[in-house]
């Protein structure tokens, strides 16, 4: 009886411990109380700093975008089922996308698709995903997984996104074209003079 009375009480107080660092969480992710939520980090003992909500929230006040990943890496590679995985492959796939590694990026946005089908975040996660994949040459690779998408996921119409990205990087390249013919046939006429 006192065994289980102890339980109890270990799983109550573990319970208030996750809504005391979700309330920051929640505070940090929507842009209120962040001073607070750093203070609650300076005053943390290293034995918490392996819970997740702990890395999460350290990761959302790095400052340092490449520890930030580390955070996210780390936190997904410990506690893939954890609330906000899915969040931490998303700004993994942000931070490489924006940083140009679009093989990296691809390679995580991947993993959005592949565990985590019922994400708020999924439809970015393909876009990103799609358009990383066409921006290295792959458009045959993101033809195919647009229409394996498009099946799985009827609401996002994925099809339509990878038009408008092949629609803007064929204007994109139209423009260059059109650049370049035009200062090749400046070049002839400097040489016809």
């Amino acid at each position: 009886m006192i065994k289980n009375i102890f339980i109890l009480f270990l799983i109550l107080c573990f319970s208030i411990c996750q809504d005391k660092y979700q309330e920051h969480i929640d505070n940090v992710l929507n842009g209120i109380k962040v001073e607070a939520a750093k203070k609650v980090l300076i005053d943390l003992p290293l034995e918490k700093q392996n819970n997740p909500e702990i890395i999460f929230l350290m990761a959302l006040l790095e400052e340092d975008g490449e520890k930030s990943i580390e955070y996210y890496m780390d936190l997904y590679k410990r506690f893939p089922h954890y609330t906000y995985a899915d969040y931490s492959i998303m700004k993994i796939g942000e931070f490489y996308y924006a940083a140009g590694l679009y093989t990296q990026s691809s390679n995580w946005l991947k993993k959005m698709v592949l565990y985590y089908p019922r994400s708020k975040y999924l439809d970015g996660a393909i876009s990103l995903f799609l358009n990383s994949l066409i921006i290295i040459g792959n458009k045959d690779t993101a033809f195919f997984y647009a229409k394996v998408f498009d099946k799985q996921f009827p609401k996002l119409n994925v099809n339509d996104k990878v038009s408008l990205i092949i629609d803007e990087i064929s204007s994109a390249e139209d423009k260059n074209n059109i650049n370049n013919q035009s200062l090749i046939s400046k070049a002839a006429d400097v040489l016809d003079q």
